[in-house]
């Protein structure tokens, strides 16, 4: 077992395959209880990154992805990416008080959204992917950073 590991898929890979996002809410909630904390942070970011970047916002919460969303925040935070899961939360904001995690509930709020709430959800978006490009370095420096500081966290 390495002390420390020099990229974060690294940390990632050894417990991903106990995190069941692509299931219902009630699985993943669950696997998240058997991996450590900071992993379920990872894996979160990891994914809202991706899709946001590749896909945006919409289709982020649309899809499967947005699921993970509350622990994107808090890998973004874990990782120095203030400025970016404040802009996420943002944007989770924009589905009412409380995230509905699970995909449905999710997409009847995009479905109902007036044109006002999409120019601002991409907004959100255009200065999310900025901070994730630069932001303490950018998202993969940063990151890198984090899972090094996992040594001996992750089994």
């Amino acid at each position: 077992m390495p002390d420390k590991y020099p990229h974060y898929t690294e940390a990632i890979a050894l417990e991903e395959e106990k995190v069941f996002a692509d299931r219902d809410v009630e699985a993943y909630l669950a696997s998240l209880a058997d991996v450590p904390p900071e992993i379920g942070w990872l894996f979160g970011a990891d994914i809202c990154q991706d899709e946001v970047i590749h896909d945006g916002f919409e289709q982020y919460f649309f899809g499967h992805g947005g699921l993970v969303a509350p622990e994107a925040v808090l890998g973004f935070e874990a990782i120095g990416q203030t400025s970016a899961a404040l802009l996420l939360k943002g944007a989770m904001e924009k589905f009412g008080p409380e995230y509905p995690r699970d995909r449905l509930d999710r997409v009847a709020v995009l479905d109902d959204m007036d044109e006002e709430a999409c120019i601002a959800l991409q907004d959100l978006e255009t200065m999310f992917i900025e901070q994730v490009k630069k932001e303490a370095g950018g998202y993969k420096k940063a990151v890198n950073r984090f899972a090094a500081t996992l040594a001996g966290k992750v089994k």
